[in-house]
């Protein structure tokens, strides 16, 4: 499929096109070496978290729909390749060896930039909500009345 449109192109190999883009706007011309069927390849390390996933995410939509195939091979670096191109476990080791670290499966969070997590809503529908105490501090003990002892009943026979 992505040979025939290198046919198209006017093309009999693909070419390789190096990415390390500063902003979302340089994603157009990523797709359209993909669209051209060359190979694209792409380090994302100089985006922000949100902006690089989004980047990811577009080139992997453009991948699809010219039927590449995507391969992460380090932290923050991807290969978009056509769907007749192989991707080699020697190719896998030399992408070990430069620089952005080893390979790892489909996760498009860099490990050094983890997802903040969310701030809980600071009043819910009832009100305010009580912080619940921390594990360090003690709960305040609530003072309990004093109840004096039960006095058994007597039985009127013995006294």
């Amino acid at each position: 499929m992505a040979w025939e449109w290198l046919k198209k192109w006017g093309q009999d190999t693909p070419r390789v096109h190096s990415f390390s883009p500063r902003s979302f706007e340089e994603a157009g011309e990523m797709a359209t070496r993909i669209a051209e069927g060359d190979i694209v390849l792409l380090n994302v390390e100089h985006l922000e978290w949100e902006i690089a996933r989004r980047v990811v995410d577009f080139l992997c939509g453009a991948a699809f729909v010219a039927c590449y195939c995507c391969h992460r091979t380090g932290p923050y670096n991807y290969i978009f390749l056509p769907g007749g191109v192989e991707f080699s476990e020697e190719f896998a080791q030399e992408a070990e060896k430069a620089p952005g670290g080893e390979p790892e499966e489909a996760s498009h969070v860099p490990p050094e930039r983890e997802t903040p997590e969310p701030e809980p809503p600071a009043e819910a529908a009832g009100g305010p909500e009580e912080p619940e105490p921390s594990p360090e501090e003690e709960p305040e003990e609530t003072p309990q009345p004093q109840v004096a002892p039960e006095e058994e009943p007597q039985d009127p026979q013995n006294p």
